[in-house]
């Protein structure tokens, strides 16, 4: 049992929405940890709230939950950090005895429904 591991594992709010795991979470998995993240779409409003925070997509209407840890990794998407690492080693500080390999899983988690529900998206970039 991984007690230090619960506020990373139930970041979503049940309540608010259900997803399941599909080809593209399974993509994100696989990602190396130095990735890009995803930018918030601009037409996506977070409001916090008692229990973390709700995203809105204005245009898609969609509504997702998120717990306060869940809203610390929104906080800390593109611009704020450029990779993975960098928000796990954000994360870590606040959260040092949660396990590298947990606290990782759990952000590639995340990120993989935020960019399944259009809620985020990789920036393409011209290589320049």
């Amino acid at each position: 049992m991984r007690i230090a591991r619960t506020p990373f594992r139930d970041f979503v709010c049940p309540d608010l929405v259900c997803l399941e795991r599909n080809e593209t979470m399974r993509n994100l998995m696989d990602r190396p940890s130095t990735c890009e993240l995803p930018a918030p779409d601009p037409a996506v409003l977070c409001r916090p709230v008692s229990t973390g925070a709700v995203l809105l997509h204005t245009q898609q209407e969609i509504y997702f939950g998120l717990n306060p840890v869940g809203l610390e990794i929104w906080q800390l998407l593109h611009p704020v950090c450029r990779s993975v690492d960098e928000v796990c080693e954000r994360l870590l500080e606040r959260y040092p005895d949660v396990p590298i390999e947990a606290l990782r899983e759990d952000v590639l988690e995340l990120l993989g429904q935020l960019v399944q529900q259009g809620l985020a998206a990789y920036q393409l970039t011209d290589g320049s």
